[in-house]
């Protein structure tokens, strides 16, 4: 959709599941409007639904909200946050992608990690509704989502989801941002200035994951209700993991609870392995098994008839991965005549079934070299090295706490006492 003004777009794949494909290369973005995608399956179509959002080839902003409306948040009294947001599309709850088009999020951008006193700084920012240029996607009553940020220097702020979903940059130096400061105000403790934490978004309430891609990414995690993983991938990536406090009622300081944040600099990439278990012939349907080793999350291709499938995502089940896969396999452009079914043989190896008699040589797969397997990593427990961070802020240095060490990136946590920047320095080039 382009063009000046506001537009609007429903779509209902009816029964069964049903695959939907938003691209922001065909969106300009070069005239003032905004655009809202909703994707409105009906409760009683059976099936899964999925998305796959794909960036463009340029450098984009691409957004995680939820719908919020403050007389409906049962979180309270009070609630939780002092205005609404992005009720204009959709219900309380809804989960959106909002792609903007203007600067309207110049304030996020990489801590300089050489500057002390910019580490230790809260900063107030949020994405409301205040650009004018910029296409919403709700995907309430989609089962499942994905995102690949393609080309570009990509960033990506996470406020909320309303389920579970990775993210991967792909090409260019990626941002990401995880969980936005709204509101702050300083208080004096123990005759020292220290900033508190009003309101910040939740960053994620599901678990997911975020793959940097090539080249050098950088990761900033302020508030996380849900485990989050992140996965720098190639190039030279750097992670911030903030901490943050409030003040309690009774005046005392209260470092903000989050959830657990794993950090590795690299991730696996397995080639799926391809056997032929029943060779094709005039009267026999082939039969060929993929094997995808130990992945238990990423996304791969493969070369079907020599040509690339579209993404195929790895689901958290080994049905929801065949569903995929024979998803990809039969709308693929050479499937008008070949159509396949999928089954799982073991969670992590596929049974592809060839419904076309034939000779095996014109119904091959091949393999890419697109599989990430995320299943290696170091995990950076933020629920308790942010509370020593977050205290010795507030009341000065303590021991420093143990650390956890290894992989290919530079983590940082904002405590003058912690400074883990001097410490795992580690970035190498792969």
């Amino acid at each position: 959709m382009t063009g000046d003004g506001d537009h609007f777009l429903a779509l209902d794949g009816g029964q069964d599941g049903d695959n939907y494909t938003v691209d922001l290369e065909m969106a300009t973005g070069a005239s003032d409007g905004i655009n809202l995608i909703k994707i409105a399956e009906d409760d009683a179509n059976f099936g899964i639904d999925q998305l796959l959002f794909l960036g463009s080839s340029r450098s984009d902003t691409i957004q995680l909200d939820t719908v919020y409306q403050r007389d409906l948040d049962a979180t309270g009294p009070p609630p939780e946050f002092s205005t609404d947001r992005w009720t204009d599309y959709g219900e309380h709850g809804d989960g959106l992608i909002i792609a903007h088009f203007t600067e309207a999020a110049d304030a996020y951008q990489p801590t300089d990690l050489l500057d002390e006193d910019a580490l230790m700084q809260i900063t107030e920012r949020g994405l409301a509704s205040a650009d004018t240029t910029y296409q919403v996607v709700n995907y309430a009553t989609v089962e499942t989502v994905s995102m690949h940020g393609g080309a570009g220097d990509d960033k990506f702020i996470s406020d909320d989801a309303s389920k579970q979903f990775d993210i991967f940059g792909d090409a260019g130096n990626d941002s990401f941002f995880v969980g936005s400061v709204l509101s702050t105000e300083t208080v004096l403790v123990a005759g020292r200035e220290v900033t508190v934490v009003n309101e910040v978004t939740h960053g994620t309430t599901f678990p997911m994951k975020f793959y940097g891609g090539e080249d050098n990414d950088y990761f900033e995690v302020s508030h996380n209700l849900a485990d989050i993983e992140l996965y720098g991938d190639n190039g030279d990536d750097t992670f911030f993991i903030r901490a943050l406090l409030t003040l309690r009622d009774d005046g005392r300081l209260n470092v903000m609870e989050t959830a657990e944040t794993k950090v590795s600099g690299v991730t696996e990439r397995i080639v799926p392995l391809i056997t032929t278990t029943t060779p094709g012939g005039a009267a026999t349907r082939e039969i060929q098994e993929i094997a995808l080793g130990n992945a238990d999350s990423g996304a791969f291709s493969l070369n079907f008839n020599g040509t690339e499938t579209g993404i195929i995502e790895i689901g958290t089940t080994s049905a929801q991965t065949a569903a995929n896969l024979e998803a990809a396999l039969n709308s693929a452009p050479v499937s008008a005549d070949v159509q396949v079914t999928v089954s799982g043989v073991t969670p992590n190896a596929f049974a592809v079934a060839f419904q076309t008699e034939g000779d095996p040589d014109e119904i091959s797969l091949g393999q890419t070299n697109t599989l990430i397997n995320a299943q290696n990593h170091n995990a950076v427990d933020t629920r308790e090295q942010n509370k020593v961070a977050a205290r010795e802020r507030a009341e000065g240095p303590a021991e420093a706490a143990p650390l956890s060490r290894g992989g290919a990136f530079r983590l940082v946590l904002n405590t003058r006492y912690l400074l883990l920047i001097a410490l795992l320095v580690i970035c190498i080039n792969w």
